[in-house]
């Protein structure tokens, strides 16, 4: 399969990255061997697969399912053997709390390495969720000037309130 994908693409990085510069060892936990039926599939082939699926825009785990088969840079992190979208989905919700955390190991060593900026947009995110937990719309800055929509505050103006504004 290494004649599949040239040395430098992408994927051989992503692959790297997942068995040489992070812990993995929480995926190793709940991993099952042993028993009826075939053998469990590595949880790190998991883990960069859901890695390198997830920098490509792809959540669905059908998708990524049908991506195994069908596009080479999958087929080569599974090596061929392809986990089906109950495997996929199953090991990403039974290790949500791993994958988060994960996940910012992938974001502090991809800043490291000079490929992004980390920045803390959790404030706002915050406040839109407060705002609707307590039954409001999150707040998205004025209306243009000159422009004819109404916003919140011209709707309590008009006696509405913010049952018109939705």
């Amino acid at each position: 399969m290494r004649e599949w994908v040239p040395p430098t693409h992408p994927v051989w990085t992503v692959i790297e990255i997942v068995d040489t510069h992070l812990d993995t060892s929480a995926f190793h936990g709940s991993r099952r061997t042993g028993g009826a039926g075939r053998a469990g599939y590595d949880p790190d082939m998991l883990v960069t697969l859901l890695i390198w699926a997830w920098s490509r825009g792809m959540r669905s785990s059908r998708q990524i399912e049908r991506a195994c088969s069908e596009v080479v840079s999958y087929r080569v992190i599974c090596a061929g053997d392809t986990p089906d979208h109950v495997t996929i989905s199953r090991f990403r919700k039974d290790n949500h709390t791993a994958c988060e955390a994960l996940f910012t190991q992938v974001l502090i060593l991809a800043a490291r390495l000079g490929l992004g900026r980390l920045r803390d947009d959790r404030v706002g995110r915050g406040e839109d969720r407060l705002e609707r937990l307590e039954g409001r719309q999150p707040h998205r800055g004025r209306a243009a000037p000159g422009s004819r929509g109404r916003g919140r505050a011209d709707c309590h103006r008009r006696g509405g309130g913010a049952r018109h504004h939705r």
